[in-house]
């Protein structure tokens, strides 16, 4: 804080805890959490914001599900799941219950929805970037995913626009090295001489 007050808990526990996403009304926040004892599996859990310190376990049936992503509505989450041996994307209704609805075909990662909830994007392990069309009513069902451009193989996070034709992509071009790390010593003295 501003202030200098003393930052404040949002969510403490044993395990480790990092945060996915918000849904769009604030209410809910998806957690992938990773216990600190016993079974080391990537979990997605929910906090509820008005009750922050009390958990709810959505996907944990599995050694790795991560990258979840509510739905516009709120009544859905995307998420990265290897229930079927390969990292793929997933659909479930939220709360739940109900069933899970595979999206990708051949490997998927990192689900993204389209602003109306009609589409969703995700990486394909052959850093493609895929869109499947998708309908949640009267029950869910996706189309075929569609590649729509390739990108470098750096490419490891990504965001879309509402109206999903423009993308925001986290990528390192090539042939441009590390940036350069500048080191400061004994800074607190440059401090004290201002």
């Amino acid at each position: 804080p501003i202030d200098g007050s003393k930052e404040q808990p949002y969510a403490e526990g044993p395990d480790n805890l990092s945060p996915w996403d918000w849904s769009a009304d604030g209410r809910f926040l998806a957690v992938q959490k990773v216990p600190l004892e016993g079974k080391r599996y990537n979990e997605l859990w929910v906090l509820n914001a008005s009750d922050p310190k009390h958990a709810t376990p959505f996907a944990t049936e599995n050694p790795s599900q991560i990258d979840a992503r509510f739905s516009p509505d709120g009544k859905w989450l995307a998420f990265t799941s290897d229930e079927s041996g390969v990292s793929e994307v997933y659909v479930r209704p939220f709360p739940g219950p109900g069933g899970t609805w595979k999206v990708s075909v051949a490997g998927g990662f990192l689900p993204h929805w389209r602003g109306d909830g009609k589409e969703i994007f995700y990486l394909s392990p052959d850093s493609k970037l895929m869109a499947v069309s998708v309908a949640l009513a009267p029950a869910f069902h996706a189309g075929t995913p569609a590649a729509q451009f390739s990108l470098q193989s750096s490419a490891s996070q990504f965001e879309v626009s509402r109206d999903g034709k423009r993308f925001l992509i986290n990528t390192v071009p090539e042939g441009a090295g590390s940036p350069p790390l500048n080191l400061l010593l004994n800074w607190a003295a440059l401090l004290e001489k201002k």
